[in-house]
């Protein structure tokens, strides 16, 4: 018999600005989480799909346009240098 797959709740350290903001982007990207007044951030972690959004989502609250610039370009070599023609 197949158990349930794991669920992590991560609260990450925001301020109440960015709890809002990393609370309704991560709504829109279908992430369930929650965010009381006056209270952390918490996030259902439920894959890892989930884990790589949320860091994405982190990532471009806290780099500067450059770094994600660079983070993409980066993204995109990886990626056409590991498909076979």
């Amino acid at each position: 018999m197949n158990s349930p797959p794991e669920k992590l709740l991560y609260s990450p350290p925001l301020s109440s600005g960015e709890r809002r903001e990393v609370y309704y982007r991560l709504l829109s990207l279908g992430i369930c989480c929650q965010c009381p007044m006056y209270s952390p951030l918490t996030v259902q972690i439920e894959s890892p799909y989930d884990l790589v959004q949320l860091l994405g989502v982190l990532r471009s609250l806290h780099c500067s346009r450059g770094e994600l610039i660079q983070l993409l370009k980066d993204c995109w070599r990886l990626e056409v240098s590991g498909v076979d023609h």
